[in-house]
């Protein structure tokens, strides 16, 4: 992480801090002195577009606003470190043993991955750069290498770089039981002048699902002020309170007016978990066009099957006779094919990509590198170079 020094702080405070007086006084978010309401959360809105606007407008803004730095915890290496922070007084931590400490970290690492390191059968990562969660409701229980830190609603996490944190494969619950469940928004960050994408996950009992939505705001002083705001909070010089509270609240009202004015990249348009296609046309197209908008989930035989109400061997088999290509096959084709469009996007991360194709990173590059012979680090330079003529 970049080090950014106290006077380039406020120099950034100074240049964004208007925004938050803006949208105080135009009505963007509701802007008062009393205590937020945080609901028991199903989707508010059909367009999640909107649900975006309204959890920030109307949730996190108001909610960071009401408390600041009281609803926030930094994740740190040990419990005993973590312990050293102002800690809510809603918010628990308890130690728990690593299932497979004697696992070597995985080599499957790809060049250039916010990911630094990953640990098989443990869920857990390092990465280069740190996250904020909003646990929207709910209580989150997240694992950070050797202890558990249970966040009620209304709560931000900030995960730190270099210390262990969910992968993001199971769900963020200890000892799930049916009905137990939360919901957690998350910032993630590519780099100091990267973009910021905002992702939803959701957990129940021992089910954890992404949402497919995937907001990459491309702005860098967006990314930069995220970044200060981070060290800020970890390094906690003299003052940090102030500093830190006006930088997030800075932040999110500026995030929020990238969402609003259409200033982002989303790969996930369509409803935040779709169901079922359009039932007027014949099945297998009905299945094509139900994979082409939902690229971005998890997609299973079994999942488009039921979206167009077939059988899962009358799908399998009438699938390849009307496409001549198994479901994987076909599956693979349409999400490569996805991926070369954003690669030619050159503002776009390789790593987003992976998300917006609803592949894990390393499963991307390898099904990329063996259907072009090259990675898509590679496709990208050559296309740029062949496109400016500097074969």
């Amino acid at each position: 992480m970049i080090r950014y020094g106290r006077d380039s702080i406020f120099m950034m405070l100074s240049r964004f801090i208007f925004d938050i007086d803006y949208f105080r006084y135009s009505g963007s978010y509701e802007n008062n002195d009393t205590k937020p309401e945080i609901m028991n959360r199903k989707p508010k809105l059909n367009n999640f577009d909107d649900e975006v606007v309204y959890c920030l407008g109307h949730e996190m803004i108001p909610t960071w606003e009401y408390y600041g730095m009281e609803r926030l915890v930094v994740s740190a290496k040990t419990l005993l470190e973590f312990q050293e922070q102002p800690l809510p007084e809603q918010v628990r931590a308890w130690t728990k043993k690593r299932e497979r400490e004697d696992v070597q970290p995985s080599k499957r690492i790809i060049r250039n991955s916010r990911v630094r390191e990953s640990r098989q059968g443990d869920d857990q990562i390092l990465a280069r750069f740190p996250d904020l969660t909003y646990i929207r409701s709910g209580e989150a229980e997240m694992l950070l290498g050797d202890y558990v830190v249970a966040c009620p609603e209304g709560h931000f996490l900030l995960l730190a770089p270099d210390v262990s944190r969910p992968a993001g494969e199971t769900a963020h619950l200890e000892a799930p039981y049916p009905g137990k469940k939360c919901e957690i928004w998350w910032f993630q960050s590519y780099g100091n002048d990267d973009y910021i994408a905002l992702s939803v996950c959701y957990s129940e009992g021992d089910k954890h699902i992404n949402s497919g939505q995937y907001y990459m705001v491309r702005e860098r002083y967006v990314g930069q002020l995220f970044h200060i705001f981070a060290q800020e909070v970890m390094t906690r010089p003299e003052g940090y309170e102030k500093t830190g509270s006006a930088l997030l609240q800075s932040f999110l009202t500026i995030f929020l007016r990238e969402i609003k004015e259409g200033r982002f990249e989303n790969r996930g348009t369509v409803e935040a978990l779709p169901k079922t296609a359009d039932r007027s046309e014949p099945p297998i197209e009905m299945a094509k066009h139900y994979i082409d908008k939902n690229l971005n989930h998890p997609i299973t035989i079994d999942i488009v099957a039921r979206a167009v109400f077939m059988t899962r061997t009358n799908f399998i088999r009438e699938f390849k006779e009307e496409t001549g290509q198994t479901f994987r096959e076909y599956l693979t084709d349409r999400r490569l094919a996805e991926a070369q469009y954003w690669l030619l996007q050159e503002t776009c991360p390789i790593e987003a990509v992976s998300r917006l194709i609803g592949l894990k990173h390393s499963r991307f590059h390898e099904l990329f590198q063996e259907r072009f012979g090259m990675t898509p680090t590679q496709f990208r330079k050559e296309r740029r170079m062949t496109e400016t003529g500097k074969l």
